[in-house]
């Protein structure tokens, strides 16, 4: 079963860059809705074209205090355009 997630940001922003808004978005539209009995799809809008590995350390970091780095694909799926979606795996295991 999956728990979906879908991301929000300003109709302007169209790259993710930044640990401290990795950070607070991962606080204000993701903590409080992550359920690790289920696969948690992180739903990133198709306007966004670019991110950042910072932004995902920050947006990871939190996430690595419960699970371990390797078992993150357990736990969480990421959906976007194809070159967000890879960008993020790449940070994942960086």
């Amino acid at each position: 079963m999956e728990n979906r997630i879908e991301l929000s940001f300003r109709n302007s922003v169209s790259r993710l860059a930044g640990n401290k808004l990795g950070i607070d978005t991962y606080e204000k539209q993701v903590k409080e809705f992550v359920d690790l009995t289920k696969v948690n799809v992180i739903i990133i809008p198709d306007a966004i074209e670019d991110i950042a590995i910072s932004f995902v350390q920050g947006f990871t970091y939190e996430i690595f205090e419960e699970i371990r780095r390797t078992d993150f694909y357990k736990y969480f799926k990421i959906e976007g355009n194809k070159k967000v979606v890879d960008k993020f795996s790449k940070s994942v295991n960086y």
